[in-house]
Order: structure tokens, then C-alpha cells, then sequence
């Protein structure tokens, strides 16, 4: 009798220690790691930065997970809520790099139909600027803005060179700021002509 109790009691104690003793995913953690880099490296926290974000809050999770199982005496650790977060920063990574590389090419796209599209604008503006009216009752400085008209072409080229060193979201902020530029210089043009033509027929 007394034999079987200590059977039952050693047999208790291997369960115990086969149910605390769970592994740290240590592979999983290495494997989410990788991931992150990998997001890192394609530029996630600019071209995908929701993504990012999830995977980020996904990986703190893991990290306190796994702080809280270590603090634990050892045959209480338990890790499969750790090993579960590491999965999902993991994947979360992985979405965002994806996400990441096809939103770039997008911008790129975008980016070089904006500085053709205000290449078009700057010659229509430079054209019209040549034509503007002068003279007596002309309120407009031509000077400046066929400076301005320079400096955005300038701007442009800008853009161009950012283009090509794959600095998108800069490249991005110098043709938008060309284009208004270009556009306030057109509106400019067309209020004179028209302000112009009014006054030859009141007179």
C-alpha cells in the first residue's frame, strides 16, 4: 500500500512538472524578430505604418507576456499565450513589409504622373505668363512671378532627383508645394486677363 502511494505521489509530481515546465517559444520569438526587421527594412513605419503599429503593440504584448511567465516559480510557467502574441507579431510583421513594398510602388507611380502632370502645368503657366497683360491698369509683377514660375521648376526637378533616390514621401512634399506654386501663378494670370478684358469693353 505504502508502495503505491509513493507510485501515485511521484507520478503527481512528473505530471506537475511536465505542465510547469512548458518551453519558451524561443523559435517563434527569434522567427517575430526576424519579421520586424524585415518590416523594418521596407520601410513599414512610413508605407505602412497601421500595420506596423499592430505588429509593434503585438511584440510589446509578447514581452510582457513573457516577463510575466519568468517572474513565475518554474512549474508554474505557461507559455502558450507568449508563444501565441510571438505568432501573431510574426505574421502582423510580415503583413505590414508586404503592405509596405506595394504601397511604395503605388507612391512611385504617383509620384513620377505628379511631376509629369506639373511639368505640363509649369509650361501651360510660363506660356500664359508671356501673354499676360501690362501696361496701364495692369496690377500684376511679372518679375516675381516668373521668379516664382522659376524656383517651382526648380522645385520640380527636385522632386525628380528624390524620385530617382527613392526618397518618395520628400520627393511627394517638394511637387506638391511646385504645383502651388504653378497654380497660384495661373489663377494670378487668368484673374489679370479677365479684369483686362472687362475693362476694354466698359471703356
Amino acid at each position: 500500500m505504502r508502495k503505491l502511494s509513493i507510485y501515485f505521489i511521484s507520478l503527481t509530481l512528473l505530471v506537475l512538472v511536465a505542465a510547469g515546465c512548458s518551453k519558451a517559444p524561443t523559435v517563434e520569438q527569434e522567427a517575430a524578430t526576424s519579421a520586424m526587421a524585415a518590416a523594418t527594412a521596407a520601410e513599414a513605419e512610413t508605407y505602412a505604418a497601421e500595420s506596423m503599429q499592430k505588429a509593434r503593440s503585438a511584440q510589446q504584448a509578447f514581452e510582457e507576456e513573457m516577463k510575466l511567465q519568468e517572474g513565475k516559480f518554474a512549474l508554474l510557467r505557461k507559455y502558450d499565450a507568449a508563444t501565441a502574441l510571438a505568432q501573431e507579431a510574426k505574421a502582423a510583421a510580415e503583413m505590414a513589409a508586404q503592405q509596405a513594398v506595394e504601397n511604395k510602388n503605388q507612391m512611385r507611380q504617383e509620384l513620377a504622373g505628379m511631376i509629369q502632370e506639373t511639368r505640363t502645368l509649369l509650361t501651360e503657366a510660363q506660356g500664359m505668363l508671356s501673354t499676360a497683360p501690362t501696361g496701364k491698369g495692369s496690377t500684376m509683377d511679372l518679375q516675381v512671378m516668373k521668379s516664382d514660375l522659376t524656383a517651382a521648376g526648380t522645385t520640380v526637378d527636385e522632386a525628380q532627383a528624390l524620385l530617382d533616390q527613392d526618397k518618395l514621401a520628400d520627393g511627394m512634399a517638394k511637387v506638391q508645394a511646385a504645383r502651388t506654386t504653378i497654380l497660384s501663378v495661373k489663377t494670378s494670370v487668368e484673374q489679370a486677363i479677365q479684369m483686362k478684358a472687362g475693362a476694354r469693353k466698359s471703356g
